[in-house]
């Protein structure tokens, strides 16, 4: 009887953690939905971006000490000239 008495517990509980479990991964799918949505709603709260004026005006000569590891980007306008002496 006390066999009997054990096993039947175990299944109750074994029952009650997968409700358990179902109940939070819904939970959880809920709140990942909601996160979602507030984020979306905060950015459409925030300023549209402006681009930031540049300081550093088309064909402008930079004074430059080493080259730079990646090239420029094209179209910019950005050129390298070395000067001085290269020993």
């Amino acid at each position: 009887m006390q066999r009997l008495a054990l096993a039947e517990c175990e299944e109750i509980q074994a029952g009650a953690d997968e409700y358990a479990d179902r109940v939070l991964k819904e939970m959880e799918l809920q709140l990942a939905e909601m996160l979602r949505v507030i984020r979306n709603g905060r950015q459409q709260l925030q300023p549209p971006q402006t681009e930031a004026p540049s300081l550093v005006h088309e064909n402008q000569v930079l004074p430059i000490i080493f080259l730079p590891v990646c090239p420029l980007p094209k179209g910019s306008g950005l050129r390298i000239e070395v000067v001085g002496d290269r020993e």
